[in-house]
């Protein structure tokens, strides 16, 4: 630990209750002196130097008892005390991103948002932010607690190519296999295991995997081409014809291969296969069925599909469609009428290159702008407005430069938030009162705030 000496400070500010001293034998009186005006915060090296705020008088000057703190830093960084305060400087290669320093080439490449915490993948891991009940940030701990500025999750440094993260519960496809992380008490972790504050891998998907889809419940992949799925079945939401729950993957009846895309939301689930879209399980919307049964409509040159509570919506030779449940206008098609069969999200005809259906809100990225449409109690439309829209509006400030986008998924809708790789950095807005925000607090925002990355 470095010292320095700090002199007892003599310093001329002081208060007077009267206008005029009184001398006393020619010597300065401290009468009716108060010492109530000590220096600023100083620097001494990497040492901050702080007083009393209260002096003592002796001939007519105040003098006040310092205070020295050395400064610390965090890893990859050096304190310094600057601007008449601690601080730190990173080391080349690393950048400042709140009270650490992370890698320069963030390069984010995917974004995950779930019901209180969201994910990212970015060149040196994946970082999560957010609530953290049972593990779901990945860090270790189960202790509840609010995390506003993301961490690393333990172990997946390397070789991450995907995330997904539901209401608690958190994935990764690494090295062509899939490791979960977070509550595990409807058996989504596929691990055989039980609830998880750091990653552990689902039984029989080593390799070959190339998407990943947590819900609310369960969880689903797509592996060497065939769909498989693990956790809760009430509802046949693993489509392997059962009713039974499963602690590890099973195989989708019928979807074994030409799989390109799967998405899991609460009760059921959807994937793409040779183009066209099958569902399963229960949902208002679909036919009821512990096996895939194809929707109508969606028979080919699909490319995307995201579930959101009620309502399902997809990529189509580059148009958003969605149907469903509408009463928030999330199908955006300027009417609060429920569709049974898909239709065209008004606007965005062309060149989508991402969807995602949230609970009650749908976003989507087109020639790199972000629109959103739906409900917007917590500002997850992010147009700087607290107003519902049944027809997309642009996100305040993300008109070019976006890559991708997700919404949230709550069971029952209660916190709805929505985050954006935006020009090599990852922007969230919406329900922020968990740190799912990512930028260092824990209030809601109706338009893009910076994750702390």
């Amino acid at each position: 630990m470095r010292h320095v000496v700090i002199a007892l400070l003599l310093f001329a500010g002081c208060s007077h209750s009267n206008d005029h001293l009184e001398s006393d034998g020619g010597n300065d009186s401290c009468a009716g002196v108060t010492c109530d005006q000590p220096p600023a915060t100083t620097c001494a090296n990497a040492i901050e130097v702080t007083y009393a705020t209260t002096g003592t008088c002796t001939n007519n000057t105040c003098s006040y008892a310092p205070t020295t703190t050395d400064c610390t830093a965090p890893a990859n960084a050096t304190a310094v005390c600057t601007s008449n305060a601690c601080d730190f400087t990173c080391d080349a290669g690393y950048t400042k991103s709140g009270a650490a320093c992370v890698s320069s080439d963030l390069d984010p490449s995917a974004i995950a948002v779930g019901a209180r915490h969201a994910c990212a993948l970015v060149a040196s891991g994946v970082w999560c932010w957010g609530y953290n009940g049972f593990g779901e940030l990945g860090t270790g701990s189960t202790s509840p607690t609010i995390q506003p500025t993301p961490v690393a999750v333990t172990g997946l440094a390397a070789g991450v190519t995907a995330i997904s993260v539901g209401d608690e519960t958190s994935c990764a496809i690494v090295s062509g296999g899939v490791w979960c992380w977070g509550y595990d008490g409807d058996q989504q972790l596929g691990s055989g295991a039980t609830t998880s504050a750091t990653p552990v891998a689902v039984q029989g998907l080593s390799s070959g995997v190339t998407a990943i889809s947590v819900g609310l419940f369960s969880s689903c992949a797509v592996v060497n081409g065939g769909a498989q799925c693990w956790g809760t079945n009430t509802f046949g939401e693993l489509g392997n014809n059962t009713t039974t729950p499963s602690a590890t993957p099973v195989a989708v009846q019928g979807l074994s291969s030409g799989v390109t895309a799967i998405a899991v939301g609460a009760g059921y689930a959807c994937a793409v296969a040779s183009g066209g879209v099958q569902c399963w399980g229960q949902n208002p919307f679909i036919a009821e069925s512990n096996v895939p049964t194809a929707i109508s409509g969606w028979s080919a040159n699909v490319t995307s599909i995201s579930v959101g509570e009620d309502a399902i919506c997809a990529i189509v030779n580059g148009a958003a469609q969605c149907f469903g449940d509408n009463n928030a206008g999330q199908i955006g098609n300027e009417s609060n009428e429920v569709a049974v069969t898909p239709v065209a999200v008004q606007g965005l005809t062309s060149s989508v290159t991402t969807i995602s259906a949230g609970n009650e809100t749908g976003c989507a990225v087109m020639n790199g702008a972000v629109e959103c449409w739906g409900a917007n109690q917590d500002g997850q439309l992010g147009d700087s407005t607290m107003a519902a829209s049944s027809t997309p509006v642009g996100v305040t400030g993300l008109s070019t430069g976006a890559s991708a986008v997700a919404v949230g998924n709550d069971e029952n809708g209660n916190y709805v938030s929505a985050c954006a790789i935006v020009s090599g950095g990852v922007q969230c807005w919406g329900y922020g009162e968990y740190g799912e925000l990512g930028n260092g607090s824990n209030v809601n925002s109706d338009a893009p705030v910076a994750v702390q990355l």
